[in-house]
């Protein structure tokens, strides 16, 4: 029992939902520069247990930057199952993001790969 989250066990209990779980695939960085200003693009795939996109999930993400400034990010999930995020004028220094929640009417989410937060370091 201790594996699952209890508001996962709660849904599942109430809607029957056991076989529907989802969790974060993976998170990629991708950065980019416009006129002297560093962009960081992220992209977080979610999928079913069975590796399947799920579109149309609302990740939320917590960014904690070099300055010690913590700050939300939501997207919804497109048809592959991919949330984009944009961070404009990223500052130089250890930048860490966290997906904090997956939310979505017809799954649970399934926290056990995202124990750990993505750090990003810029030099």
């Amino acid at each position: 029992m201790g594996m699952y989250d209890e508001s996962c066990l709660k849904s599942e209990l109430a809607l029957g939902r056991s076989n529907k779980k989802l969790h974060v695939d993976a998170l990629d960085v991708v950065t980019s520069y416009k006129d002297d200003q560093q962009h960081l693009k992220l992209a977080v795939s979610i999928t079913d247990l069975a590796g399947y996109p799920v579109f149309e999930s609302d990740v939320e993400l917590v960014v904690d930057s070099p300055d010690g400034t913590k700050f939300s990010l939501k997207n919804e999930t497109n048809t592959y199952g991919i949330a984009f995020f944009d961070i404009k004028n990223v500052q130089k220094g250890r930048w860490e993001v966290i997906v904090f929640n997956v939310d979505h009417p017809d799954y649970c989410y399934e926290k056990s790969n995202l124990a750990k937060p993505w750090s990003i370091t810029y030099v």
